[in-house]
């Protein structure tokens, strides 16, 4: 398994970018240069914070499959609307074809 201090910063470059430490040390609420000692790996974070690490990750996944879900939806709603829309158009041209001819 990865080290904590390498997860850390796989997660919070992956949320906040390169100004992550701030950030994740917030979200976890763990006092900045406390934070900043787990993440460099110089001190041993205890358990219940790595938990508390855990279950924030959790989260915040479950967040982005659910905001990934609702992009899907709205997406799919788009394409059935412009489907609907393309084909009133082509059945209006048909209609204007066969009055023509």
């Amino acid at each position: 398994m990865m080290p904590i201090h390498r997860r850390l910063e796989t997660v919070g470059r992956l949320l906040y970018g390169d100004r992550w430490q701030r950030s994740l040390a917030a979200d976890l609420d763990i006092p900045a240069p406390t934070f900043t000692r787990y993440a460099r790996g110089e001190r041993e974070m205890p358990s219940e914070l790595e938990t508390r690490f855990a279950e924030f990750c959790e989260r915040r996944a479950n967040a982005l499959v659910e905001a990934a879900n609702q992009i899907s939806d709205v997406g799919r709603m788009t394409l059935v609307a412009q489907g609907s829309a393309d084909h009133r158009v082509d059945r209006g041209r048909y209609e204007d074809h066969m009055a023509t001819a």
